[in-house]
């Protein structure tokens, strides 16, 4: 099952394949309202929807 996440905020590039840090908010769920860093690849920008298949913090 995924969850959903707004993107607030994009902190920037990582790596050499277009991977990018942002900073998301829990939109749904047991965790709703918490903010979780992920990596992303692809072109994504600030205010889009996130599907996390994980949302637990190692």
């Amino acid at each position: 099952m995924s969850t959903s996440a707004k993107v607030i905020q994009v902190v920037g590039k990582t790596g050499h394949r277009g991977t990018r840090k942002v900073r998301c908010q829990m939109t749904e769920g047991k965790d709703k309202g918490k903010i979780l860093m992920r990596e992303v690849m692809g072109p994504v920008r600030k205010d889009d929807i996130l599907m996390l298949t994980e949302t637990e913090m190692d």
